[in-house]
């Protein structure tokens, strides 16, 4: 359509902007299809807990790299554009610059449509929100291209684009809270605001060279990543989590003698640090994180073959009572950590009917 209500060289400089938002989208967009079989399984099983916490994981990771991936075309278009396709496609810089947008948006259509939608099955959604969409952009084509040329095209595919995103959302919103599905996006947002202020700087004033041009990504993916730590984002926890997960495999190791010291110690440690997360919210956030790692450490250990009966019995009744106190104590927390601090308590309670049930297993079959 923009050779059609414009020119055919402007349609060539959007297809060169277009292909080089795809190939940034290509490393986010991949979550959705790399998770989709997971999900599946997931709902297949009952599972639907699971389901939603994978997808607000993933939403959260899809949101920390498309905010990276954004911002960092907003610093290094301008110029890249002329520098990497020659001076006579200066206006791809201009285009890629209103097109960035699209990168937040389809990384987000990617998790709750291909990764959500479609393996629940619910097609009609999906389907509809793709052909909304589409609609959307045939409309807006019309009106905007014979006004704007191809920066009209390009503002059509964006708006295109959000109204994918917002008919899926409003689709599952009982699912997922706003609240929920967004905590966190601020911090990525600002990260990247900061990272572009200080890349679009060193792009207008210095010159282009390929030398410049990674010294503007490397400085740019430092600040990202510094603020990201700075700001304890989930993408940097879970990160963070990922890199000591096979430090906390040699629980997995552990002898009998080991296991006897380790349990009396998980109920001590953790009511002694719930006591302190009444004072400050970052005593809570350093509570919740060593929530998480406490998770994979007990599944570690009921899955240990050492793990005999009598270490069976201790670890069931210290689990409920840590339950008992870890609900009791959720009124401490905000909403979202109160939410996760609840649900905690069920996965304990839920870890001591499984290890008594292999208790009696175990009693039963000695018998």
């Amino acid at each position: 359509m923009i050779g059609l209500f414009d020119s055919v060289i402007h349609a060539g400089f959007f297809s060169q902007s277009d292909q080089m938002i795809k190939m940034c989208l290509s490393l986010v967009g991949s979550i959705g299809t790399v998770m989709l079989p997971r999900v599946a399984s997931m709902h297949s099983q009952g599972n639907q807990s699971a389901v939603e916490t994978s997808i607000i994981k993933a939403f959260n990771i899809a949101s920390g790299l498309s905010f990276a991936l954004f911002f960092g075309i907003l610093g290094i278009s301008l110029k890249f554009a002329s520098f990497f396709f020659g001076n006579s496609f200066s206006m791809v810089g201009y285009i890629m610059l209103i097109e960035a947008p699209v990168i937040i948006f389809i990384s987000w259509s990617s998790v709750l449509g291909t990764m959500y939608l479609l393996p629940l099955n619910r097609m009609k959604v999906y389907t509809l929100s793709v052909g909304m969409g589409a609609i959307v952009s045939i409309v807006l084509n019309f009106v905007l291209i014979p006004a704007l040329g191809v920066y009209g095209a390009t503002i059509s595919t964006v708006i295109a684009e959000i109204t994918v995103v917002a008919y899926q959302y409003w689709e599952i919103r009982k699912e997922f809270p706003l609240f929920t599905l967004t905590s966190g996006i601020w911090k990525y947002f600002l990260s990247g605001l900061i990272m572009f202020i200080v890349v679009f700087w060193m792009n207008q004033t210095f010159k282009m060279t390929t030398l410049q041009l990674m010294l503007q990504i490397l400085v740019g993916g430092f600040i990202y990543v510094a603020l990201n730590i700075l700001l304890k984002t989930q993408l940097w926890e879970m990160a963070f989590n990922l890199w000591h997960q096979k430090k906390n495999q040699k629980v997995s190791k552990m002898t009998n003698d080991e296991l006897r010291l380790l349990i009396p110690n998980i109920q001590s440690q953790f009511v002694k640090e719930f006591r302190i997360v009444k004072k400050t919210r970052e005593s809570q956030r350093d509570f919740i994180r060593n929530i998480d790692k406490l998770e994979e450490s007990l599944d570690l250990i009921s899955k240990n073959p050492a793990f005999v009966r009598a270490n069976a019995i201790v670890l069931a009744v210290q689990l409920r009572e840590l339950s008992a106190v870890f609900e009791s104590g959720s009124k401490w927390m905000n909403s979202n950590q109160s939410y996760q601090l609840v649900k905690f308590s069920k996965f304990l309670r839920t870890l001591a009917n499984k290890i008594e049930r292999f208790q009696h297993r175990t009693s039963h079959w000695m018998m």
